[in-house]
């Protein structure tokens, strides 16, 4: 949609990224607004090294200077660190050098070796360019010289699965007040079979506070899962906001916090082991008999 990139910024935000090169999401979210200048700003002038100065003058706090509008190491590095030991002589620092091309791991490496060179080590390498978890996790597993990554494209947008198969299904219809009936989808196909009735979502957690497995259970019968934590509250109702409204920063917190729960070998990149997802006794039930009245066999 229209606000997508505002949207993006916000949910990247809230997940752990540390700030938006979004100005307008800055603005109207009060994110920390980073990141650097375009290529079109260096090519707006008729040197880069002009350019570099210009930025370093604006920002002076702040400086750092993409170098891969020409090339990157026998001009952008090379003009970088000659405005970096201007910078030095007047008691600044540039803070950063970014690149946004190229072979990743041996420029930062020659980055880092100029810069080391020049005198210039509180200088950090940032790195972007249609980066995702994968490419940093072999960037770093390499040893590439960088401090930060710049991320966008895939981190918002879904590269692997760019549409969401969502088909409604009807698990419960009140035929009159306070009169629910279960319904299901069967079919041959498991991953397509539904299951039936008002559900509730549980999470048990293990003696060091780490996620140890959910369970899906009705909703009526959830108050026997003694030591299990409910993750579903009503958001709306009647058409009105019942949830109270927290502050960005607050929610923030509350996500990354609720990330740092989870299993290490659940999240590793590579061979991730499945996190256990189970139906409670209800439930599994409840599912059996909706399939019986359904077809009159036993399932």
């Amino acid at each position: 949609g229209p606000d997508g990139a505002l949207t993006a910024s916000r949910a990247a935000y809230l997940g752990g990224c540390m700030g938006t090169s979004n100005l307008e999401a800055g603005k109207k979210f009060h994110i920390p607004v980073k990141g650097t200048h375009a290529h079109s700003y260096v090519m707006s002038y008729r040197r880069e090294l002009d350019s570099f100065r210009r930025y370093a003058e604006v920002f002076p706090n702040t400086t750092i200077l993409l170098v891969d509008t020409y090339d990157t190491i026998r001009s952008g590095m090379v003009h970088a660190i000659e405005v970096g030991r201007e910078m030095k002589q007047q008691g600044r620092i540039l803070a950063g050098v970014r690149l946004d091309s190229g072979d990743l791991l041996t420029l930062s490496k020659q980055a880092r070796q100029m810069l080391d060179d020049a005198g210039l080590f509180e200088t950090r390498i940032v790195a972007s360019g249609d980066l995702d978890e994968y490419r940093i996790a072999e960037l770093k597993r390499q040893g590439a010289p960088i401090d930060l990554f710049g991320v966008g494209t895939r981190l918002v947008t879904g590269h692997e699965s760019p549409a969401i198969a969502g088909v409604y299904k009807l698990s419960s219809i009140e035929q009159s007040p306070g009169d629910s009936q279960m319904r299901m989808k069967v079919t041959d196909h498991t991953d397509k079979t539904s299951l039936p009735g008002i559900k509730q979502v549980y999470r048990s957690y293990d003696a060091d506070g780490m996620m140890a497995g959910d369970c899906i259970e009705l909703e009526s019968a959830g108050a026997d899962l003694e030591g299990f934590v409910p993750l579903l509250s009503p958001a709306l109702k009647d058409g009105y906001i019942v949830r109270p409204i927290q502050p960005l920063d607050e929610i923030r917190k509350q996500v990354i916090t609720s990330l740092q729960t989870i299993p290490a070998e659940v999240v590793r990149i590579q061979n991730p082991e499945r996190y256990p997802v189970s139906l409670g006794p209800a439930l599994a039930d409840a599912r059996k008999k909706t399939i019986e009245g359904y077809s009159g066999k036993t399932w």
